[in-house]
């Protein structure tokens, strides 16, 4: 329980909600823009995150991602072009919602869809990591070289 509080004291700090708050909106433009999804926004925002803590870095290259995943939404919905590959699913019924006067029930739908899921999604993470933490610390040297096998195939 007191990593639980260490953890929230450790996010409380102004620096690091600032730092969020800013990723958010920067990842609100960059998921907006179609063509540029939430991976390339964070891969060129990066740099500018040396300068940080690095509590303060990851939490705004997280509001990026986080905003840039929903923001994708946005061009889907209005213009029938997903923003990221995460909104591809929302152009059909979202530009249809547009076309049929309903565009701003569609992106606030969207919003509340991509609150809860982010909401649930940390949820999860943060009660299942320790589990998955120890059962990642009991592989060997060969489970690890299978991992690494497995990745560079799906990769290529």
């Amino acid at each position: 329980m007191s990593n639980w509080i260490e953890g929230f004291g450790a996010i409380a700090d102004v620096q690091v909600l600032f730092m969020l708050v800013l990723g958010v909106l920067i990842g609100v433009v960059v998921g907006a823009l179609p063509g540029i999804s939430a991976t390339v926004g964070v891969a060129l925002l990066l740099p500018f995150t040396f300068a940080f803590e690095p509590l303060a870095g990851m939490m705004l290259l997280l509001g990026i991602y986080g905003g840039a995943v929903y923001a994708g939404s946005i061009p889907a919905i209005l213009i029938r072009t997903p923003g990221t590959p995460a909104s591809a699913a929302s152009v059909a019924d979202g530009h249809a919602m547009t076309l049929a006067g309903k565009g701003v029930q569609a992106l606030k739908i969207s919003v509340l869809a991509s609150c809860i899921g982010g909401f649930v999604g940390v949820l999860l993470l943060a009660f299942f990591s320790p589990v998955i933490a120890n059962f990642a610390l009991g592989f060997g040297s060969s489970a690890n070289f299978m991992l690494a096998l497995f990745a560079l195939t799906i990769i290529a």
